[in-house]
């Protein structure tokens, strides 16, 4: 408690620079985690088996059937 109050006796600028690197040093604790813990996941991630549960193969194929467009050939038709 101490601590505290020596802290609201300080000018307002003073306490705003404490707030704030308070702020920072959290913010970048926080970050220093999160990257730690998406490096282990992409890490961990096993392609093979991701690849596996998406079923790309099937996917790639439906879209492959979907994006297939026949043109008719209007000059033959014309000529015709």
């Amino acid at each position: 408690m101490k601590n505290f109050k020596s802290i609201q006796d300080l000018p307002e600028q003073k306490r705003k620079i404490i707030l704030w690197t308070i702020m920072v040093l959290t913010g970048l604790s926080l970050l220093i985690i999160y990257i730690k813990g998406a490096r282990e996941k992409i890490e961990n991630l096993e392609i093979e088996k991701f690849k596996e549960e998406i079923q790309l193969q099937s996917l790639e194929e439906e879209l492959g059937n979907l994006l297939k467009i026949e043109i008719p050939n209007i000059q033959q038709e014309i000529q015709e």
